[in-house]
């Protein structure tokens, strides 16, 4: 399974780590991922009746994503360390990383020209 992380959560990552607040990236996304975990098995445990402001914006115009979800058969994630991505050689930085998906999607442009 592959990631795709948006430049914009790149940005936040590494930010993160500039900070002290995190020792690496992925641990920044760990905790991250870890913390939406959480939150989202507290709401599926006391299920709210209005969607928090925040989520309002940003799914006012698309599909919910639980839907989307179902009808995609993706099951839920039940642990964040499904999201691990074992391909990549541990002993490789994650500025390495980053600039692997870089170039993929610069070559992914080329071919679609």
């Amino acid at each position: 399974m592959a990631l795709e992380i948006p430049s914009e959560y790149e940005g936040v990552l590494n930010d993160a780590v500039a900070s002290g607040a995190f020792a690496t990236p992925q641990d920044a996304l760990r905790h991250a991922l870890a913390t939406f975990a959480k939150e989202r098995a507290n709401e599926a445990r006391q299920p709210s009746t209005e969607t928090p402001p925040r989520l309002k914006r940003q799914t006012s115009k698309a599909t919910d994503i639980d839907e989307l979800a179902r009808k995609q058969g993706v099951p839920p994630l039940k642990d964040f360390r499904q999201l691990e991505a074992s391909f990549w050689p541990a002993d490789e930085s994650v500025d390495d990383f980053i600039q692997a998906i870089r170039e993929g999607h610069q070559d992914d442009g080329a071919r679609t020209r």
